[in-house]
């Protein structure tokens, strides 16, 4: 499952005035986060030096 789908699943079970601010913003930012980073290697390696 790639990291949009997992955050779709994590916040979809929270509250609705959470929908279109926290919830939106986690979302926006995965699939930014994919687009920037598109090679799991990539990804492994920056969480890595984290």
């Amino acid at each position: 499952m790639d990291t949009a789908m997992l955050v779709f699943e994590i916040t979809k079970s929270s509250p609705v005035e959470e929908r279109y601010s926290l919830t939106d913003q986690m979302r926006r930012a995965s699939v930014r986060w994919q687009r920037k980073f598109p090679k799991p290697g990539v990804v492994a390696a920056i969480v890595l030096r984290l």
